[in-house]
């Protein structure tokens, strides 16, 4: 299966996580991973029958547990239109 990775840079404080949510797995949370520079990334695996991608980011802060969802609507993402293995995105939240 192919496989893509998903990268987000934002500045998170002690209690704070992001997490990606998609249509591809049902809308369930999947945690990215924090790696320095504060860019949070995630590896997911594309089935070769799906040829578009949609999903959502969330902040899940820990000590209230609240999730603090991106201020647009869900993203729609092309699978043909993607030219490399990697997509960088930006979250306003």
């Amino acid at each position: 299966m192919p496989k893509l990775r998903l990268r987000v840079q934002y500045e998170t404080v002690v209690g704070e996580e992001l997490f990606v949510t998609s249509s591809l797995w049902g809308w369930r949370d999947k945690p990215l991973t924090w790696t320095p520079g504060h860019w949070w990334e995630i590896q997911i695996e594309l089935p070769s029958t799906v040829s578009e991608l949609e999903y959502k980011y969330h902040l899940y802060r820990s000590k209230t547990g609240t999730k603090v969802w991106e201020e647009f609507e869900n993203r729609i993402l092309p699978i043909a239109s993607i030219p490399r293995a990697n997509v960088l995105d930006s979250v306003i939240i």
